[in-house]
């Protein structure tokens, strides 16, 4: 099912158990929740050709995301590439958190407080409207490690 059906079934149950705007205004609206998390394990293969990334929340038109926490783990060691990014689905991504091949090691985690990585603009930042979150890699594409577990936790600012 794509985002917008998810959204779509999401704003259904939204004025079933009397969360936020109970309008039919096409858009899930949570202003009664404070924090949300989404998890996702990220397969080497899924990032397997030059350029790819693996989104972890879809892009919903005037939503806005706001990543508040994140944890990283890496499992196998990925060679080849630079570095891994979490940030958002922009053309020229606004990044939440880089962490370097050389910190990507096998068994390896990160978090805000945990590893050695670069917090960038985007975290504890409201990313801008109408994108998601993905996870992406800069240089070449990896020729090893087996997968990058992704646990985000954010909240909806728009």
């Amino acid at each position: 099912m794509s985002g917008y059906q998810n959204i779509q079934g999401a704003e259904y149950k939204e004025r079933q158990i009397g969360w936020g705007n109970e309008a039919d205004d096409g858009a899930f609206d949570l202003s009664g929740r404070k924090v949300f998390g989404v998890g996702f394990t990220v397969a080497r293969a899924d990032l397997g050709l030059a350029g790819a990334s693996k989104v972890i929340l879809p892009a919903v038109p005037g939503r806005q995301y706001k990543p508040i926490g994140f944890r990283l783990r890496f499992n196998g060691s990925f060679d080849n590439l630079t570095d891994f990014r979490l940030g958002s689905t922009e053309d020229s991504p606004t990044v939440i958190v880089t962490v370097a091949q050389a910190q990507a090691g096998n068994g390896a985690v990160h978090t805000e407080g945990l590893g050695t990585n670069t917090l960038g603009a985007g975290f504890m930042t409201a990313l801008a409207a109408g994108y998601g979150v993905q996870l992406y890699y800069t240089g070449t594409a990896p020729a090893a490690g087996t997968n990058v577990e992704v646990e985000l936790v954010f909240r909806i600012v728009a």
